[in-house]
């Protein structure tokens, strides 16, 4: 379910690439709503907790060597962990089964080089999702809002102390702060149903298709050969 995704702030379409384990997403979706309960939100850790690979962006980097907790006096309430996927590849993804890591009260969402595909998976746990300002928007992120679906995080000097007010507020906050977590949960189980995914799919590529300025039309050989009386050029009128 990865369609077109653009770059905010330029509108250059991103590459579109495979992802490791990612299984269809009506199963992984009911998976994800079995996993959220396994454990109450008030039983869950009352950290920000975040995995994946630091390495691919200045931004990640950034978040694990100074977000995370180094000591008690410098405790940042986020919980972060370098994901090697080489290393998980060859044990067979024994330790990153998504469904299983809504363990924590608040999930932390910030992109790799372009968008990361984890955020539907983020936002589904029950948890209030803590997105760090993104470069990239997901083909269904224009309908989240912030401070309804999700809590917004500053990506610059002060992206620490935005994720600790965070989640101290949420901490000290837990009716407000697990409404956040359930309307964003809502939102992906009942907006990313695969009917929707579906009629958006079509819709994109129809208006991508009025772009085209190809017109098909037979070679002239084969318009000359009678042996082709059975084949009839199909257009976008016999389509649509």
């Amino acid at each position: 379910m990865h369609l077109v995704n653009f770059q905010e702030r330029r509108w250059n379409i991103s590459t579109i690439r495979p992802e490791l384990n990612i299984r269809p997403w009506e199963g992984m979706s009911k998976e994800l709503q079995e996993g959220n309960k396994r454990r109450k939100w008030v039983e869950r850790e009352p950290y920000a907790y975040w995995k994946g690979n630091p390495s691919v962006s200045n931004s990640r980097k950034d978040l694990v060597f100074k977000c995370n907790a180094s000591s008690p006096s410098h405790d940042w309430g986020a919980r972060l962990f370098s994901q090697n996927w080489t290393r998980e590849e060859h044990q067979g993804f024994s330790s990153s089964n998504l469904a299983s890591q809504c363990t924590h009260r608040y999930k932390i969402y910030i992109e790799g080089r372009t968008w990361s595909v984890s955020e539907k998976y983020i936002l589904a746990c029950n948890s209030p999702t803590l997105l760090v300002k993104p470069n990239y928007m997901d083909f269904f992120s224009r309908g989240l809002v912030a401070m309804k679906h999700y809590w917004p995080i500053k990506d610059d000097g002060e992206k620490c102390r935005s994720i600790k007010d965070a989640v101290y507020w949420g901490n000290t906050h837990p009716e407000q702060a697990q409404e956040i977590g359930r309307a964003g949960s809502k939102f992906i189980e009942e907006e990313l149903k695969m009917d929707y995914v579906y009629d958006y799919m079509f819709h994109l590529l129809s208006e991508y298709g009025k772009l085209m300025k190809y017109k098909p039309s037979l070679p002239p050989a084969a318009a000359g050969d009678d042996d082709d009386e059975g084949y009839q050029l199909i257009t976008s009128e016999d389509i649509l």
